[in-house]
């Protein structure tokens, strides 16, 4: 038996490298951002997890509404190419900044350059490429994507390391300085993206409108899903803050690289697997898997258990990115690719914000040893998968 071939659209390249310099620039300070906030410019503590929180759903939140504005202008690169600028310049404008106020402001407009982009980027993607590549293409672009992640993170960590007798502080402004770079050969790249060779039909209705038509439509069952999952599935910090209760703090690195190893090396297999089987199965079997494994860590927490389920937790956040759009994109619906796309990005934030706010709770009133919080996330994961199954 032949092995596959796949031959990616030029739209799909460019989106690629684009997406792999972006998060190198975007990865190089989300790691340190409570230490820039708190150490550099003297923020206080309580301002980092509002921050962290808020600046996520910020992206989130508005995906419907510029991909719905991308249906209704049938175009694409604009809101693309803008929102990666978008995001350069305020990475420019962080090293202007000196006081937390003003830095957490501009990384919040910086966040809101991703809400402009991605849901037009992945319906470019869907009309760049034939139905039957559609996964493995997601699957190429979010790999590289997550290149970007493992990149970036390393360069600081490197900067560190050969810089171990600059003060903390002047190795941070080198690095949200060195961030820019990568950042602005992003925004750059999206010059080279075309629009679709079929022009996309303008959608004629409001956001209001638009958004009752797409939760109405065929995919209302998904949506619900979308929304019971994202209720079910925390942000990995509340699993690494439950890690740091059973595991030693050096371990802590070991795990994540497992999570992100694992993210990296599924999205294009798990592309392939979408385009022969169908996006449907590779959701619901990784949600499965999702489920089990949240299990296996509320009743043995030890290192082998967390590094299982980061493993797990990876290789469902592959099926998740890669299968989702390919469930959204029916061809007959191109339209409001960019407004259903955009839909799950906003449903899947507002519904992990609620999970994020509800496990924070229980920490606070000290119910983060008895974890009963993992049990229900466990049940709001199977009757996704359930769900997902039935559509």
């Amino acid at each position: 038996m032949k092995p596959t071939k796949f031959k990616f659209s030029r739209n799909t390249i460019v989106m690629a490298l684009t997406s792999m310099f972006n998060d190198i620039g975007s990865e190089m300070l989300i790691p340190y951002l409570p230490a820039i906030i708190v150490t550099l410019f003297h923020g206080p503590v309580i301002v980092v997890g509002i921050f962290l929180g808020f600046s996520q759903f910020l992206a989130k939140a508005t995906s419907v509404y510029f991909g719905n504005m991308s249906d209704k202008k049938g175009k694409r690169k604009m809101f693309i190419v803008s929102g990666y600028s978008i995001s350069a310049i305020m990475k420019a404008m962080l090293t202007t900044a000196t006081v937390w106020i003003s830095f957490v402001g501009y990384y919040l407009i910086e966040r809101l350059g991703k809400g402009i982009r991605e849901s037009p980027r992945d319906a470019l993607l869907a009309e760049s490429e034939p139905e039957k590549n559609r996964g493995a293409a997601f699957g190429f672009r979010k790999f590289f994507d997550n290149a970007g992640a493992i990149i970036g993170p390393l360069i600081a960590l490197g900067l560190f390391a050969y810089l171990s007798t600059t003060p903390t502080t002047d190795i941070l402004k080198l690095i949200i300085l060195i961030a820019v770079i990568p950042s602005v050969i992003a925004a750059l790249i999206t010059l080279f993206l075309k629009e679709s060779k079929k022009p996309v039909k303008k959608m004629g209705y409001g956001l209001i409108k638009n958004i009752q038509m797409v939760l109405g439509g065929k995919d209302k069952i998904l949506y619900i899903a979308l929304f019971l999952l994202a209720l079910g599935q925390f942000d990995i910090g509340i699993y690494i803050l439950y890690a740091q209760q059973h595991i030693t703090l050096m371990f802590i690195s070991l795990i994540y690289i497992a999570y992100t190893t694992f993210y990296t090396i599924s999205t294009m297999p798990l592309g392939i697997v979408t385009d022969k089987f169908g996006g449907k199965h590779v959701l619901v079997w990784t949600t499965v898997l999702l489920a089990f494994a949240v299990i296996l860590i509320s009743i043995a927490p030890n290192l082998y258990s967390f590094m299982i389920f980061m493993a797990i937790y990876g290789i469902f956040m592959a099926g998740k990115r890669v299968s989702t759009p390919v469930l959204l994109t029916h061809k007959e619906e191109t339209n409001q690719y960019a407004t259903k796309i955009g839909m799950s990005k906003t449903i899947d934030g507002i519904g992990m914000l609620i999970s994020n706010v509800l496990a924070g709770v229980f920490w606070v009133f000290q119910l983060g040893n008895a974890p009963i919080v993992f049990p229900i996330s466990a049940v709001l994961i199977l009757v996704s998968a359930f769900m997902i199954s039935k559509i």
